[in-house]
């Protein structure tokens, strides 16, 4: 029978509860203040309630079956930016995070 080397598993990793609470207190705020400052685009669906993933796709569907009946040129590029955060320079995100006036955001 085949068995794994140890270094194989990977160590799993649980938020401690101060940690998820800490975690949702800054997504609240941070999403609040992000949509008061007018700083989220109105036709993505992430960070805004009741918007699903669904709904993105319905919405891309809706535009690319009016724009074939309108005989237009479409176009779909997909990225995928699931691990854009961990190669992002920290510096450039902070100076970026500044422009929308989070460098003086209370999180308190």
């Amino acid at each position: 029978m085949f068995e794994f080397p140890m270094s194989a598993y990977w160590p799993i990793s649980n938020l401690s509860l101060i940690s998820k609470i800490i975690e949702r207190i800054v997504k609240v705020r941070l999403t609040d203040h992000l949509s008061s400052n007018n700083h989220l685009n109105p036709h993505q669906s992430a960070y805004y309630k009741h918007h699903s993933t669904e709904m993105a796709l319905l919405y891309i569907h809706d535009h690319l079956i009016n724009a074939i009946s309108s005989q237009k040129l479409s176009c779909l590029c997909l990225l995928d930016l699931s691990a854009a955060f961990d190669t992002i320079d920290h510096d450039i995100l902070i100076t970026r995070l500044s422009s929308f006036g989070l460098e003086s955001m209370d999180l308190s």
